[in-house]
C-alpha cells in the first residue's frame, strides 16, 4: 500500500479527544494502539493501528482522561490496575514531553 499524498497546501485535520476542536493533525498529540496493545506516545514516524489526538493543552489532556476519551477512542477497555497504571505512566510521559508538571 502506497503511502498517501497530500495536494499542495492540503493540511489533514484532526479532532482533539479533549477539547473537541478541529486543529492541523501537526499541531496535535497521537496516541496509537495497535491489535489492542497498550496505548503509547506516537514519535516522528506514524505508528500503525487505532489513534487518538490531543491538542497540546494540559487542559485538554486532563479532560480527555476524566472522560476515558483515550480508551474510547482506541476501542480498549483497560481494567487491571496494571493495564491502569501504564495509562496514568503514559500521561507522565505526555507532560514530561510538553514540559508541564501534573
Amino acid at each position: 500500500m502506497k503511502p498517501a499524498r497530500h495536494r499542495s497546501g492540503h493540511h489533514p485535520i484532526r479532532t482533539c479527544a479533549g477539547c473537541g476542536g478541529k486543529f492541523d493533525q501537526s499541531t496535535l498529540l497521537r496516541l496509537a494502539s495497535h491489535r489492542g496493545a497498550l496505548p503509547a506516545l506516537e514519535g516522528r514516524v506514524r505508528a500503525p493501528g487505532r489513534g487518538v489526538s490531543l491538542c497540546r493543552k494540559k487542559a485538554c489532556i486532563e479532560r480527555a482522561w476524566q472522560r476515558h476519551a483515550i480508551e474510547r477512542g482506541l476501542k480498549l477497555k483497560l481494567t487491571t490496575p496494571e493495564e491502569r497504571q501504564v495509562l496514568a505512566l503514559l500521561k507522565q510521559d505526555i507532560y514530561r514531553l510538553l514540559g508541564e508538571t501534573e
